[in-house]
This record gives C-alpha cells, structure tokens and sequence, in this order.
C-alpha cells in the first residue's frame, strides 16, 4: 500500500507540474503617451471636415473629447463631429483622452468662388517718360469713365483665379462704349 500511495503522490506531483497555472499569461497593453490628429491644415468657410484621433499605439481613438481654442474661426462637436469654418483665421483643433492631448493647427480662408458684379470708376491718369509723349491720358475717351464690371472667379484651397470683364464704359456723363476684358491668373 506504501507503493501505491507513493505512486500516486508522485502521479499528483507530475501533473501539477505539467499543468501549472491554467489562466493566460498577463499581457499589458501599451499606455496612451501621445495622440495624433488628422486632417486637412485648410478648410474653407462654410465647410466642414471629420477629423481623426489616433494614439500612439496606431489604433484609432473613440472615447476622446474635442475642441478648440478659437470658436469664433471653428466649431467643433465634442463628440467627434464635423469641424466647420465660420470665420478667417487660425484655430487649433485639440483631442483630449485619458490626460493627453493631440493638436493640429488649421487655416480658414473664405470663399471666393461665384460671381461679383458691381461698378469700376477711373477716377484719375497720370504718366510719364515715353507714355506721357504719347498722351494717353488726355486723349484717352475712357479717363474718368466708370465701367459695370464682373469678376468670375474659382477657387482651389488658397490659390483663386478666374476673369474681370468690363462690360462697358462712359465717360464723364456720356454713354456706356466698348467693352474691354482682362483676364487674371
């Protein structure tokens, strides 16, 4: 009986070493040290852009809390909503989670692009050297004149080109003449 208590022991003995502890090793995941914040560096008044918080493990953030230092340029839904330009400046985005904070600083510009219309007046001429030979500004039937003018302009981000047509011109008191077009670039 001494053998089988003995065998029996040292059969325990074994498979408590083979098994050892059965709960999974402990893993810790990374802390939170620094977040990134992702989006355009330029939105244009009257447009809005998600922007995205991801912590320096490079996973996306989704408990965070946004903001930012300028609500008069841009506002920001604190939930992680659009962020919208309402004014022309600078602003910074911000991201809050878990004690730490990510930035990005953004430009608002305004919008351009359409159509203006309105009136041009010439209201003075001077010259010199070879062009007051010539005597462009007394002989000129525009000087002094006002012209209704239009501007057709497009915009991409901060670069605005388009065209500037005078539709036509009078004289001090006289009729509308010709037109003229420039175009801008």
């Amino acid at each position: 009986m001494a053998t089988l208590l003995k065998r029996l022991w040292l059969l325990g003995l074994a498979l408590a070493v083979a098994c050892g502890d059965s709960s999974p090793p402990k893993i810790t995941a990374p802390s939170l040290t620094s977040i990134t914040v992702t989006g355009s560096d330029l939105i244009i008044v009257g447009q809005s852009e998600t922007f995205t918080a991801v912590g320096n493990t490079g996973a996306p953030l989704s408990t965070v809390w946004w903001g930012t230092d300028a609500p008069a340029i841009v506002t920001v839904d604190p939930y992680g909503g659009p962020v919208t330009a309402v004014g022309v400046g600078t602003a910074t985005i911000f991201v809050d989670s878990g004690g730490v904070r990510g930035t990005k600083t953004i430009r608002t510009l305004p919008n351009f692009t359409g159509t203006w219309k309105g009136l041009y007046e010439e209201t003075g001429c001077e010259t010199t050297g070879d062009w007051a030979a010539l005597r462009v500004c007394s002989d000129s039937p525009y000087d002094l004149g006002i012209a209704e003018m239009t501007m057709t302009l497009t915009q991409n981000r901060d670069a605005v080109s388009g065209s500037f047509t005078l539709l036509g011109r009078r004289g001090p008191g006289g009729p509308y003449r010709a037109a003229s077009r420039r175009t801008a670039r």
